[in-house]
């Protein structure tokens, strides 16, 4: 497919795209969480979200899931998996963040019924929403 920028299953390769797509902005955020022992990151522009939404119903998820096995995360949480990651670029641009993972094909965007990254209460319009259950296959 023409344009698209496939995602590595190489954590630093999809972490070096989105900064220079984002010109090495200050504002991206990176926090590191690890997932049944693998890395993970979860990216968001701080000045385009709320700090709160995410502290509360995503953070917080990963923390208290990070020895559980991968199946058991985000009860409360839904995601969309993507592979293109200029969509990915373009997502946090609009306040919505993202969930990578070392190993994994693709990356994740958490939700918990409508986007909680995003300060200004949008909700991300996808067709097939799936359980975090399916990130790490």
């Amino acid at each position: 497919m023409a344009g698209h920028d496939a995602a590595s299953v190489e954590l630093s390769r999809n972490v070096s795209f989105i900064e220079q797509a984002l010109f090495y902005t200050d504002d991206l955020k990176k926090q590191a969480i690890s997932v049944d022992g693998k890395d993970g990151m979860l990216l968001y522009i701080d000045s385009l979200v709320d700090q709160e939404m995410i502290q509360t119903h995503i953070l917080s998820a990963l923390y208290e899931k990070t020895d559980a096995v991968s199946h058991q995360m985000f009860t409360t949480l839904s995601s969309q998996k993507d592979t293109d990651l200029q969509n990915a670029a373009d997502s946090l641009i609009q306040g919505y963040c993202i969930f990578m993972i070392n190993g994994a094909e693709g990356f994740f965007y958490p939700f918990f019924r409508k986007n909680v990254c995003s300060q200004y209460g949008r909700t991300r319009k996808r067709r097939d929403y799936s359980r975090t259950a399916q990130w790490i296959h």
